[in-house]
């Protein structure tokens, strides 16, 4: 049996991995933006992994990690075992 755990922002049910206690549900990771809420948009590179980012209305490249899903403060990061992972940053 897969271990779950409820999304930080929304509370829907999220598969558990020790190594990202805090991450969020794919439907709130859809919705990462910018400090200014201007939207982005992350993956891998390529299938060897590697994380990029970039802005939805044109394209261009969003260099950090860090993003915002509903006002709360998150981070973005490569999943171990392939894809992205978005995680709320806990105070």
């Amino acid at each position: 049996m897969t271990e779950i755990h409820s999304c930080p922002i929304c509370s829907a049910e999220v598969p558990h991995w020790e190594r990202f206690p805090n991450q969020v549900c794919e439907k709130c990771a859809n919705k990462t933006s910018d400090a200014y809420g201007r939207r982005i948009k992350f993956s891998n590179e390529s299938l060897s992994g590697g994380l990029r980012a970039f802005y939805l209305d044109n394209g261009a490249k969003y260099d950090r990690q860090l993003c915002y899903i509903d006002g709360k403060k998150c981070f973005a990061n490569e999943h171990r075992f392939g894809g992205i992972v978005i995680e709320i940053v806990k105070k």
